[in-house]
């Protein structure tokens, strides 16, 4: 299954390169140009490695986003976390890599 099966099974699914600087995010289909910062990083003993990263959205027209929502990673070394969106603009998501 890609992507964009995943947001037709769920509509209000993010998907997201993790990475810093990523310009873009997947919300219900279409894309919005987005800037995303490191937050925080903090090592667990058991290897894995989780952060925060904050996201500022630049151009959308799916509006503001003011619930948690379901997030899938655009790549197969972060799990599933949540979205908390904390404003019009700005967004910060726990991801935490594995593997």
């Amino acid at each position: 299954m890609d992507w964009k099966e995943m947001l037709e099974e769920d509509a209000r699914t993010i998907i997201l390169n993790p990475e810093e600087g990523a310009e873009w995010i997947f919300y219900n289909g279409r894309e919005i140009l987005a800037r995303t910062r490191r937050t925080g990083e903090m090592e667990r003993q058991t290897g894995v490695v989780s952060w925060e990263m904050e996201i500022e959205v630049l151009r959308s027209d799916v509006g503001a986003f003011r619930e948690a929502v379901p997030v899938i990673l655009n790549t197969t070394h972060y799990r599933t976390t949540r979205v908390l969106v904390e404003g019009d603009v700005l967004m910060k998501i726990g991801l935490v890599r594995h593997g």
